[in-house]
C-alpha cells in the first residue's frame, strides 16, 4: 500500500478523485480527477448532500464516497475507487466551490511486482550465505576429526 499525506509535504497520487453533484445520466454523483477541477461545463457542488453514495460502474468496478466530517460550509470526504486490480482512496476537504487534498492511498495488485527483484536478491543472498556456512561447517567438522 502506498499512502501520501499532504501535511507531510507529500504530493497526492495522480489518480486523486473528487466526487461532485449532480452526476451524469441520472446518477447521484460523479468522480473527476483533481486535475480536471474547474473544467466542468455545468455547475456542480463539491459538497455532498448525502453522507454516503456508491455507483457500480461495471461488473468489477465500484466507486463510492463517505462524508467523514460535515461542518455545514465544508466537509471532509473520502472517495474510494475499487476494481479487481486496485483500490484507490482520495481524502479531501470540500466547500461548495473548492477542494483541498488531504491524503491519498493506493493498494494495487501490480505493486507487488516491484518487490520481486528485492525478494529475489534477498533469497539469493540467504542461499549463498547458507552454502558458505555449510562449507565452513564441513571444514570445521573435518578438521576436528
Amino acid at each position: 500500500m502506498d499512502a501520501r499525506e499532504v501535511s507531510r509535504g507529500d504530493q497526492v497520487h495522480g489518480f486523486f478523485s473528487v466526487a461532485l453533484e449532480p452526476g451524469d445520466g441520472g446518477k447521484p454523483f460523479k468522480l473527476i480527477e483533481l486535475s480536471e477541477l474547474g473544467k466542468q461545463k455545468t455547475i456542480h457542488s463539491y459538497l455532498m448532500s448525502k453522507p454516503t453514495g456508491e455507483i457500480a460502474v461495471d461488473a468489477v468496478t465500484q466507486v463510492s464516497y463517505r462524508v467523514l466530517e460535515d461542518h455545514g460550509a465544508d466537509q471532509v470526504i473520502e472517495v474510494k475507487d475499487a476494481d479487481d486490480d486496485k483500490t484507490l482512496w482520495s481524502r479531501y476537504r470540500a466547500t461548495k466551490s473548492e477542494v483541498a487534498p488531504i491524503s491519498s492511498r493506493a493498494m494495487r495488485f501490480d505493486y507487488m511486482f516491484g518487490a520481486f527483484p528485492y525478494a529475489f536478491a534477498v533469497a539469493l543472498a540467504v542461499y549463498l550465505l547458507g552454502g558458505f556456512l555449510k562449507r565452513r561447517n564441513d571444514q570445521i567438522v573435518q578438521g576436528a576429526s
